[in-house]
């Protein structure tokens, strides 16, 4: 979802609505102000820089493309806690003048596969971008870390406009009648580009602090003497996929239990609650005294400073039975769309597992793309008994030029991507397993 406004983005923050991407795209096909934006690319076409970017300003809609807002006004801690309402699940990113670069056909064909949708600029000058991620973002700080970390890792090459690095930043519509679209495509962001974000179930952690009872008044012995490992692995941590051999693809949506390395005040809570509902949606049968000892240990190490344990001990309380005696209750923390699954995960280094996890994401996803527009081409010729390039993109809601780069291969194209992966993988966990 997106915070909308046909307001000018001039003098004005107010929000008008909030649109789903399908509206967006929508939007962007079909523009509410297409006269104002013929005119603003000649105006940039003549160099006059300054009145094209007031004529935006003042007559074009505007979005904001990463997060959702009751106002675009976030520049302080008190503004972003009024009106920041949670994360778009995608990221925008501004090519300035790709014309030295790359064209937008080029663009689609090499980033296509890893970018939710791809449009021409306002301007006509340069192309705007989303890429969908895996999961929320819910501070300035971790938007910045994402955005550097997409920037970084899958687009090196490009110059992006930085300008437009800011959580809360406005993107003035554009319109584009080929606007390329890919609904498949989601990035998955590892939680070791969160600075600060700590995994609990990494082997290689240190032991959480014995607590001291002396200092902790009415605290439970069994909480003060039970170390890491005994109450780490003792409960399950993530979500558990079974398969057998050293690794299986099947792309599963993983809930892994994941909190600050440093937990300040004003933060505890929240963070608290969030770890109480993720270790008892693991582990269903964990008793209220278990879950408060697992709690306890990580607000001895991690929280600065710890809060005390009665009140620790009132915040689990209440979390837990809420959960228990909630009908029909549901889990709601974002889960990580994991394709790749290994025995011993932590044997391979993690930028590997992420290059393969991208990339057989990507022939997955070119392969069921693949799929779809042979269907619809079976539904239309069955219907109608023909077809065009146009009528299986509407069909489907995709681009006409996704269409075009698909629709001349066969299927053991993908195989063979495919294959060549896996065989590449085959080596990899060979390597480390004998090394």
């Amino acid at each position: 979802m997106f915070s909308y406004s046909s307001k000018p983005l001039k003098g004005s923050s107010e929000i008008e609505e909030n649109i789903d991407f399908s509206k967006l795209v929508r939007l962007i096909r079909n523009h509410p102000n297409k006269d104002i934006v013929f005119e603003s690319t000649s105006l940039r076409q003549e160099g006059r820089d300054v009145e094209c970017r007031n004529l935006k300003k003042s007559k074009l809609p505007w979005l904001t493309p990463n997060c959702i807002v009751k106002k675009r006004l976030l520049d302080n801690s008190i503004n972003f806690n009024q009106n920041f309402t949670q994360s778009s699940g995608y990221i925008y990113y501004d090519v300035d003048d790709f014309s030295d670069i790359l064209t937008k056909d080029e663009f689609i064909s090499q980033y296509g596969h890893i970018t939710s949708l791809i449009t021409k600029s306002v301007t006509g000058r340069g192309i705007s971008i989303l890429v969908r991620i895996n999961r929320k973002i819910e501070t300035k700080e971790d938007f910045l870390l994402t955005y550097d970390y997409i920037k970084q890792e899958y687009f090196p090459s490009i110059k992006f406009d930085d300008s437009v690095r800011r959580f809360g930043s406005a993107w003035i519509l554009p319109f584009d009648e080929d606007v390329f679209v890919n609904y498949d495509s989601e990035i998955e962001i590892p939680n070791f580009i969160n600075e600060g974000s700590y995994d609990v179930y990494k082997k290689n952690h240190p032991h959480i602090r014995v607590m001291n009872p002396y200092n902790v008044s009415n605290i439970d012995r069994d909480v003060s003497i039970i170390d890491t490992d005994i109450v780490f692995e003792s409960h399950i941590l993530e979500t558990i996929v079974d398969f057998e051999g050293m690794y299986c693809i099947n792309p599963t949506p993983v809930l892994s239990i994941r909190f600050p390395e440093r937990i300040c005040d004003k933060t505890k809570h929240k963070v608290f609650r969030k770890v109480v509902h993720d270790f008892v949606h693991l582990n269903p049968n964990a008793s209220l005294n278990s879950t408060i000892r697992f709690i306890s240990h990580i607000n001895s190490d991690f929280a600065k400073p710890p809060m005390e344990y009665n009140h620790l001990k009132g915040v689990v309380q209440n979390q837990y039975e809420y959960i228990k005696n909630t009908m029909d209750y549901v889990n709601l923390s974002p889960k990580s769309l994991r394709v790749i699954h290994y025995k011993k995960r932590r044997l391979i280094p993690s930028l590997i597992r992420l290059n393969f996890s991208n990339q057989m994401r990507g022939i997955l996803d070119k392969g069921l793309t693949w799929k779809r527009i042979h269907y619809s081409i079976n539904y239309l010729l069955d219907e109608y008994g023909t077809y065009s390039y146009q009528d299986v993109a509407i069909t489907l809601g995709i681009s006409k030029s996704t269409v075009k780069r698909h629709i001349s291969k066969d299927k053991s194209f993908y195989e063979n991507q495919f294959n060549i992966l896996v065989n590449e993988i085959e080596k990899t966990i060979t390597f480390y397993s004998e090394n």
